[in-house]
Parts: structure tokens; C-alpha cells; sequence
């Protein structure tokens, strides 16, 4: 599915392919995007990438971290009682998530 309209551009795609084919798709068509949401990618995508981990479980957001030398700005886990895992807080809200990404967007601006 590609959805566009004056100034938007959408795609939902099933691609069967890597991170990287993916980047250059995006990169040729919107060369200034902010902000891309992945899902799937987290061993594929590049040490001094920003990252905020989603997980329905506390282990499973220990797992994903191990896989990374660099931590992530945030775990989301509705299910988690912590409020940090390994200094890395941890966001039991969407609304809290929100906040974070247009921190991040308007420190970018």
C-alpha cells in the first residue's frame, strides 16, 4: 500500500528484504525524513542509531539490549514495575513514548 497526498507520503509493504535495501528506498524518496520507525531490524541497524526499545516483557527488553554495545534512549513495557533497567528508563505509556520522540525531533529542528 503507498498512500500519498500534497507534502505526504505512506508506504506499507511487505519487502522480504534487509535494512539496507530498505534505507536506500527511503533515502532516494525522502531524503530529509526525521524520524523512521522500525520494526524487526534491531540487528541490522547501525551502533549510532538512536533506539527505543518496545518489549512485552522486562527479559525481553534485556535481551534485545544485549545485542547492542550502545543502550537505547528508552524501553517501552506496559507490563514492566521498573522504572529503569540499567539506566535506561523505562515507559509504561504511549503518551510517555510521544513525548520523547518530539523531544527528539524538536532538539533536531
Amino acid at each position: 500500500v503507498i498512500g500519498l497526498a500534497p507534502g505526504k507520503f505512506f508506504l506499507n509493504a511487505d519487502l522480504r528484504t534487509d535494512l539496507e535495501m530498505v534505507s536506500k528506498l527511503i533515502e532516494s524518496a525522502l531524503p530529509d525524513v526525521k524520524l523512521l520507525l522500525l520494526e524487526g531490524f534491531s540487528r541490522q541497524v547501525k551502533e549510532d542509531v538512536d533506539w527505543i526499545i518496545t518489549a512485552k516483557s522486562t527479559e525481553e527488553a534485556v535481551e534485545l539490549m544485549s545485542h547492542r554495545r550502545r543502550p537505547p534512549l528508552a524501553i517501552y513495557c506496559r507490563s514492566s514495575n521498573a522504572e529503569e533497567l540499567a539506566g535506561v528508563p523505562v515507559f509504561k505509556t504511549l503518551d510517555e513514548v510521544v513525548e520523547l520522540v518530539l523531544k527528539l525531533l524538536e532538539e533536531e529542528s
